[in-house]
């Protein structure tokens, strides 16, 4: 799962953050280009460590379904912006794995608006 997020975030063009996290401090984060780009990235190499926002799901220990669904955060808790939140605990690792989905600035929408073409619609193009 962290492989494919990662790849993800590699490629997308939505602005996001993935952080692993024990024990309420982020151990590392990767920002997708354009969440990086727009400011939005959290600093793991630094002393002391980061420590998940007492606001978040995942510090608040909000339901599992909760928190793998997603949780609409306000501005303030993550950044100075409204924040989707999604989070889910790896049992074999011991650790927290968290999904932040920031609006893009271009759509103002959580989601891309643009429809991304499949080999389906590939091969019925012709």
């Amino acid at each position: 799962m962290t492989a494919v997020i990662l790849r993800w975030l590699r490629y997308t063009d939505r602005r996001a953050i993935m952080i692993l996290s024990t024990d309420g401090y982020a151990n590392w984060a990767w920002s997708s280009d354009p969440a990086f780009k727009s400011g939005r990235y959290i600093k793991t190499r630094i002393s002391p460590p980061y420590e998940m926002p007492a606001g978040s799901g995942v510090a608040r220990g909000a339901p599992v379904d909760e928190l793998r669904s997603g949780i609409d955060q306000p501005a303030g808790v993550w950044f100075n912006e409204p924040v989707r939140e999604m989070s889910f605990h790896s049992t074999s690792q011991n650790c927290r794995f968290t999904l932040l989905h920031l609006k893009n600035a271009d759509r103002g929408a959580w989601h891309a608006e643009r429809r991304t073409e499949d080999t389906y619609d590939r091969f019925m193009r012709g």
